[in-house]
This record gives C-alpha cells, sequence and structure tokens, in this order.
C-alpha cells in the first residue's frame, strides 16, 4: 500500500482533501500538509510524517504545488534521504488526487508516480 501526501503552500493542501473526500468519499491513505508556519516546523512535520507513515505503508507519493516551492523542495530532500521509497511530483491538481488515489492500494510507487503525472496533464484542458 502507498499513502499520498498533498505538501502545499497555506490550506491548499486540506482543501484539496475536503474537495476530494466530498466527491469520493473518506480516505485513510491521504495526508495533508500545508506550508503555514515558516520553513523549519514545515520541514518537522514533513520529516516526521514521513518518518511515521514509512513504518506502516511500502511508499508515499508527494503531491506538491510548486515546483521550486519550498514544499517541493522539503518533499524533494525526504525523496533523497528515503530512495526509492519516496516521490515527488509538482503541479497537484484535484483530478491527479482523484485518480489517483484509486492506485494506491494495488500499485506500485512507479507506477503510480507515472500515473499521477499522466492524470495531472490530462486533466488540463482549454
Amino acid at each position: 500500500m502507498i499513502a499520498m501526501v498533498l505538501a502545499t503552500h497555506g490550506s491548499l493542501a486540506y482543501g484539496l482533501k475536503d474537495s476530494f473526500e466530498m466527491i469520493a468519499g473518506e480516505s485513510e491513505h491521504i495526508y495533508p500538509v500545508s506550508l503555514v508556519e515558516g520553513i523549519d516546523s514545515y520541514t518537522t512535520s514533513v520529516e516526521e510524517l514521513i518518518e511515521d507513515l514509512l513504518k506502516k505503508y511500502q511508499g508515499i507519493l508527494i503531491l506538491s504545488d510548486l515546483k521550486g516551492g519550498t514544499p517541493y523542495n522539503v518533499s524533494l530532500k525526504q525523496s533523497f534521504v528515503h530512495e526509492n521509497k519516496v516521490k515527488v511530483v509538482a503541479g497537484v491538481n484535484l483530478p491527479m488526487v482523484i485518480e489517483t488515489s484509486l492506485l494506491l492500494q494495488n500499485g506500485d510507487l512507479e507506477e503510480i508516480t507515472t500515473k499521477a503525472i499522466d492524470n495531472g496533464k490530462e486533466a488540463i484542458d482549454k
């Protein structure tokens, strides 16, 4: 089983999870973490969350809001620390969360990461 972490600025992570649950129902495998109180406390929160989740999940997919922003950079560091157990994708959107959540119970981390990117791109239209 794979966990999904939503890592964003402000309250976006919690908004995405709330919207997801409105559409798809509750999920025990999605964890929001938001940068609101400063980089140091955010970094500590992410590190502690990742350590806890790796005790009960085979891997973690982190969906971040903005490539190059603090949530992404902190998440990327975790992917280096926990190589092959943590993957990061930037540019999270609600369809990405919904579609990717369907794979968390049965897919492997690499496959789920690739699908998350595909799902996110497919959700963008003009």
